[in-house]
């Protein structure tokens, strides 16, 4: 009886324990791989514009399936203050309830990074430097919803990431998230362009399979191993060599 409801109590304290764990923890959270029209997906249509006139649609053609289509006809620059002015247009991703501004949030200390895949098509023009600029990935944390609340966290970048001039295929990002430490309500993806004075661009790309990554991988698998009863010798190593009897072997080392 005893040993029966000594395995009793380690089964439930072991099932207690699978219950409280956030579930986040053993699994990526996908913001959206944009299968679906973005008509009726409520992940990606808030579009912001600086000097530039763009359009953001869905297309079936993705990594696999549909993905977001960013089109962005890049203005002719002028300088400010001897710089060359900063072009960009901003993409708001919020995972929630968008339709009714529900922020339920998410702790982002449960993942390690946001992954992204971008394809830049053939027909795109790139800058004076030669290549399509960058993406900028921010945070925004509960409860920011497009205002400044003085509780809210604003904007945090996190990093950029910089599609290939040369790579008219799928290219593959991730960017660490380990710079924002809070509840996330809103994802940024910030496409700019810097020092486009000397011409105009035009940009077509395709945005696919946004997911914040888990810190975790699955949890650790347990199982009991049979002990053998009856006398075990067995030695053990090190500065401490010795032999050790005992009526069951556990495995461990004295």
């Amino acid at each position: 009886m005893k040993t029966n409801l000594i395995k009793s109590t380690a089964a439930l304290a072991l099932t207690c324990a699978s219950l409280t764990l956030p579930q986040s923890l053993f699994a990526d959270f996908v913001v959206s791989t944009f299968d679906s029209d973005l008509g009726s997906n409520p992940y990606g249509t808030n579009l912001w514009n600086d000097s530039t006139a763009t359009a953001l649609t869905w297309t079936n053609s993705g990594n696999p399936a549909g993905s977001m289509y960013l089109v962005s006809d890049w203005a002719l620059g002028t300088p400010e203050g001897g710089a060359y002015q900063w072009e960009e247009s901003q993409i708001h991703l919020r995972p929630w309830d968008a339709a009714t501004n529900a922020d339920r949030g998410l702790d982002i200390r449960y993942y390690q990074s946001i992954d992204f895949d971008v394809r830049i098509l053939p027909n795109s023009t790139t800058n004076l430097h030669g290549d399509f600029g960058g993406i900028i990935v921010a945070f925004l944390g509960d409860p920011y919803w497009g205002v400044n609340p003085t509780n809210g966290i604003g904007w945090t970048g996190l990093g950029t990431a910089y599609p290939s001039a040369t790579n008219t295929g799928w290219q593959h990002f991730s960017i660490p998230t380990i710079g924002f430490q809070g509840t996330l309500s809103e994802i940024v993806l910030q496409r700019y362009n810097w020092a486009n004075s000397n011409n105009t661009m035009h940009t077509e790309e395709l945005i696919d399979n946004v997911r914040l990554v888990s810190a975790l991988g699955p949890p650790p698998l347990l199982h009991y191993t049979k002990a053998n009863r009856g006398l075990n010798i067995w030695s053990t190593g090190g500065s401490a060599d010795r032999n050790s009897i005992r009526t069951v072997q556990d495995g461990g080392t004295y």
